[in-house]
Formats: C-alpha cells, structure tokens, sequence
C-alpha cells in the first residue's frame, strides 16, 4: 500500500499497487554545484573583508605618518 500528496493536491492519495518515487532538488539536479558555488561566495566575502582591512591599516598608518 501506496499512499502520496502532490504539490497541488493536499489529499492523500488513494490505494496504489506501484508507485515510484523521484526526488530532485531545486536546482533541477544540479546539488552539487551549489556547495562549489557557497564556498567560492565564503571565500569572496573573506577575501574582500580582509582586503578592506588591509586598506583600512595603510591609509591609517600613513595618515598618522604624515602627520609627525
């Protein structure tokens, strides 16, 4: 016994001898290429964060060394 919910429906199904199940993601199986895109996104945002640091440290310490 065999019993499903389609996304339109949110009735249960009646009794089914065969039923086969295919599940797919959002990406129309494309899963995988979502965790190469995360962390390429994770290393662009901490790589930019230290960038504007670093730049942040030079136009500070040669703003101060300008000064004297």
């Amino acid at each position: 016994f065999c019993a499903y919910k389609t996304m339109v429906s949110q009735e249960w199904s009646g009794e089914s001898e065969y039923l086969q199940l295919k599940v797919r993601d959002v990406h129309d199986g494309h899963g995988a290429m979502e965790g190469k895109n995360a962390n390429r996104l994770i290393f662009a945002a901490t790589f930019s964060c230290l960038s504007i640091s670093i730049l942040f440290l030079a136009v500070f310490f040669i703003n101060r060394c300008t000064q004297h």
